[in-house]
């Protein structure tokens, strides 16, 4: 029987991978008019249940047949099947840790699936032929009939079952989801919890085999174990608010590596949830030597309990998703579900036998303090938990002494998919999903906003869009401004919507537009299920390392979303470059090139870490009449992203297909099989928590983006020249300088007026002055003969040791603002340190000081320098144009005031 189990597993796990793909399309038909995202993910749950329902059932029945092979005594039933019980969980968890940690990374999800079918069918192959020989050669005889199968009295006890499973499950959903958001939403942090969690598991059967033969009363010892168990379960939720904490310290290593990262992981999340899954993995065996009734109906004793904990697990399961989340939020379905143990611990208390009496006062009265504390415990401390930790760039650079300052928190809902939160400060708020920032009202709206209008700023119309993800919103009220028929919002969890409803400021209240319809999906499943096909779809989710995320980055994703494009639709995709390796920008780039054949970057502003990426089956071109009255048209959101004029847009423009041709051939595609992204990014968590990625198509073009822009263009050639100088002017101030020189040069050669060619100098000039090695002085004579420690600055300074003279300075606090003159010097110094917002701060309190006119050609020249080095191109240009404008015709250095 139990070969016939594992061949049938082995069958449906062939097909399983082929029944997946009709699940939308099944779900779909079902939905109808719902729109709510609970009321969909219970129908998908059901939809689920019908596929697993076979393979669920056939693994279930395995344990109870295996049972009766191993144990034939009543007398060492919790031992024998303790030690079944404690090595198939065993199993579970190496087959977890060995799918998530290197066979999905390494050979794939479909071959994974082919090893785990392989595996059980050698299985079931070898229990038959193993079966048929053990069956000639013992002869096994019937079992009696009439013999009990549950020992008198006990029927409660195995009923509890039914409570203990849904604790057990409902824990694991919610521990899942409180450390998750705690270590990060990444694949291998969800492993680690995972294998965490059955590793207890099977140390606590182990536990409860070894016990079984030792104890005089099974019922005293459950009873004990349930009360631990609720005691530890209680420890686990005091602690997951600390956890991003103790990660902060790893984090902030140096040294510290992937493997150890992951070390961590296993660390933190053991330190939550181990002592309490030790104690439900005891509890199955435990019950089992206290109930069986009979050596001749052992079989299905263990059936019927095994039955009653799977009822209870899956109670379990689909109550912490659709009840415990939605009424009492993660921490306070674990508190309920813990709340459960101390429960039933307290009634077996009182079911003890007459012998174990003296047990029943003190045991009750340990399990209703037990309760009390799980319920009366302060709460946790929800900025701390969301903290974001897992962001090691972040960390790193917003905590580098291991401090931790939490945010004014607004908002905080736990929402069936994702915990969202909306902290605020000094009237700037963001809001998070699973820790991670998603929007705000400030700081990345360049982002925000270009990724809603950058379509339309290429098509005549864009009657119907959809927008996948909410954030803050701002990007569907961007679009809004684009005057479309309509806009589909497509936002996986409901809390997120309600988190938007707090930017009102800066998304126009979407909401209230009858032209808005919100639909409470997964975006991917959403597209697949067909319907009216959209002018434009904005797809910006979360980052590809987290989990969920990342099937939003696929070949089979971008292959359904243009199967729901009109023939010349746009497809925009936001990518998020921070903290990920070359490798992986390239192949989501390659991904997105092989289903849409003609593609265009852009950057939303200078120096950013994001890329929107516009995809299209037609080719891309430039018409500036008509770019330029859709710019005049979308101006007020232009100026929202910080972008002037139609030229500085285009500067924005990084490359094209034709340089996504030519990445490596060995950059795979990022597909749902390989799992390319999904696996390989959270790695690059870590690897470019100190570096930014150099992207290669990026470094391809650098110089080359004039070109570009002229490639793509219709248009007069005369008016190129002028244009040039416009473009080197943008280039300039978006840090692009190769860019700005050529444009400049090309302006310069072509020009048939002195405009362009005296606008391609003054670039030119710039340019060279924001590149050369710094030429104005920062002495002040006056101060040297009149104040010694200025001389002995003065002196550190001409001799180079620049390091020393700023040491010097801060080292007698005072000195460094005793004077405009000090000022000035501190501000050199410290940019020459390259710290350079402390030296703009220096650098402006010199201008401020009336005293300092003589030095003003100088103050405006390091403010330059300190602008360009710190990524404020813009200011920049503005800073040292003003300098050229003050300074002499031939810019000698200004000479010190005597």
């Amino acid at each position: 029987m139990y070969g016939s189990l594992e061949i049938t597993l082995a069958v449906v796990g062939l097909l399983i991978p082929h029944w997946c793909t009709f699940i939308p399309g099944i779900a779909e038909s079902i939905f109808g008019e719902l729109s709510g995202g609970g009321s969909r993910a219970l129908v998908r749950f059901f939809v689920a249940t019908a596929v697993l329902i076979i393979p669920t059932t056939a693994m279930g029945m395995t344990l109870p047949i295996l049972s009766r092979a191993v144990a034939d005594k009543v007398g060492r039933v919790g031992r024998e099947v303790g030690i079944l019980y404690s090595l198939n969980i065993a199993g579970a968890m190496i087959g977890a840790a060995l799918a998530g940690f290197w066979w999905i990374p390494h050979i794939g999800l479909l071959r994974t699936n082919l090893v785990a079918v392989c595996i059980d069918l050698l299985l079931g192959i070898g229990a038959v032929v193993g079966g048929i020989v053990l069956v000639k050669a013992l002869n096994p005889k019937p079992p009696v009939a009439g013999a009990p199968i549950l020992r008198p009295g006990s029927r409660a006890i195995v009923a509890m079952l039914v409570v203990t499973g849904a604790a057990a499950m409902a824990l694991q959903v919610l521990f899942t989801r409180g450390i998750g958001t705690a270590l990060g939403p990444s694949t291998y942090a969800f492993s680690a919890i995972v294998c965490t969690y059955l590793a207890g598991l099977a140390i606590g059967g182990a536990a409860a085999a070894w016990l079984s033969g030792r104890i005089e009363s099974a019922r005293l010892a459950l009873t004990l174990v349930l009360l631990a168990t609720a005691t530890f379960s209680f420890f686990g939720i005091v602690v997951i608010d600390d956890l991003p904490i103790l990660l902060q310290k790893a984090v902030l290593d140096p040294d510290l590596t992937v493997s150890g990262l992951f070390r961590w992981e296993f660390a933190l999340a053991g330190l939550a949830i181990l002592p309490a899954t030790i104690g439900m993995g005891a509890i199955f065996p435990l019950t089992l030597s206290a109930v069986v009734g009979s050596d001749e109906r052992l079989g299905a004793a263990v059936g019927r309990a095994y039955a009653l904990n799977t009822v209870g697990n899956i109670l379990g399961s689909a109550g912490a998703v659709f009840i415990l989340l939605p009424w009492l939020g993660v921490e306070g379905g674990l508190r309920a579900a813990a709340v459960a143990y101390a429960v039933v611990a307290g009634f077996f208390a009182f079911t003890l036998e007459p012998a174990r009496k003296s047990w029943r006062g003190p045991t009750a009265t340990v399990a209703a303090l037990v309760l009390v504390f799980i319920v009366a415990w302060p709460s946790w401390n929800i900025g701390q938990w969301t903290a974001g930790m897992f962001r090691m760039s972040m960390t790193r650079y917003y905590y580098p002494d291991g401090d931790f300052d939490a945010a004014n928190l607004v908002f905080h809902k736990d929402g069936l998919s994702t915990t969202v939160t909306v902290e605020e400060e000094n009237d700037v708020r963001w809001i998070k999903v699973n820790g991670k920032i998603d929007g705000s009202s400030e700081g990345d709206m360049p982002t925000q906003v270009l990724s809603g209008v950058l379509p339309m700023l290429f098509r005549d119309t864009a009657q119907r869009v959809a927008v996948i993800g909410c954030g803050s919103g701002v990007t569907v009220g961007a679009a809004l401004q684009a005057e479309p028929e309509s806009v589909t919002l497509i936002e996986l969890e409901h809390a997120v919507i309600e988190a938007a409803k707090l930017f009102a400021k800066v998304n126009y209240a979407f909401w209230d537009d009858p032209r808005v319809q919100i639909v409470e999906d997964d975006g991917r499943n959403f597209l697949r299920g067909g319907g009216e096909p959209y002018d434009v779809i904005i797809s910006e989710p979360s980052n590809p390392w987290m989990t969920g995320a990342a099937s939003l980055f696929t070949a089979e994703f971008f292959r359904i979303a243009a199967s729901r494009l009109v023939e010349d639709g746009t497809f925009l995709q936001w990518l998020q470059i921070y903290e990920l390796a070359p490798e992986r920008i390239a192949s989501v780039l390659k991904t997105f090139n092989s289903v849409f054949p003609h593609v265009i970057v852009f950057t939303p502003e200078a120096d950013s870490n994001d890329l929107l990426i516009l995809g299209s089956r037609k080719p891309w071109q430039i018409d500036w009449g008509k770019l330029e009255s859709r710019f005049v048209a979308l101006e007020g959101e232009m100026t929202r992203a910080g972008v002037s004029s139609p030229d500085e847009f285009l500067s924005l423009l990084l490359f094209s297909d034709r340089e996504i041709a030519k990445i490596k051939s060995d950059v795979p595609l990022n597909t749902d099989d390989n799992a390319f992204i999904e696996f390989g990014a959270p790695r690059d968590l870590l690897a470019f928590a100190d570096d930014d990625p150099d992207v290669a198509p990026i470094e391809a073009v650098r110089g080359k983006r004039a070109a570009l822009v002229q490639h793509l263009s219709t248009g007069e050639p005369a008016t190129w020249p002028e244009r040039h100088a416009r473009l080197a002017d943008s280039y300039l101030r978006q840090g692009f300088v190769a860019d700005a020189l050529v444009s400049a040069n090309l302006a310069a050669e072509n020009a048939t007026d002195n405009s362009p060619r005296a606008q391609a100098a003054r670039i030119i000039e710039l340019v060279g002055l924001l590149q050369e090695e710094d030429r104005e002085l920062v002495i002040d004579g006056a101060m040297v003969k009149n104040d010694p420690q200025y001389a002995i600055l003065a002196s550190l300074v001409q001799n180079g040791e620049e390091a020393q003279a700023l040491a010097q300075m801060e080292a007698v606090p005072e000195m460094k603002n005793q004077s405009g003159a000090h000022s000035l010097l501190y501000g050199f110094l410290l940019y020459r340190a390259d710290r350079y917002k402390s030296a703009q701060r220096a650098l402006l309190r010199a201008n401020d000081d009336a005293s300092m006119i003589p030095h003003a050609r100088a103050i405006s020249y390091y403010l330059a320098k300190q602008s360009f080095e710190s990524g404020d191109f813009d200011q920049a240009v503005e800073q040292m144009a003003r300098y050229r404008e003050t300074a002499s015709r031939d810019l000698s250095p200004s000479p010190p005031t005597e």
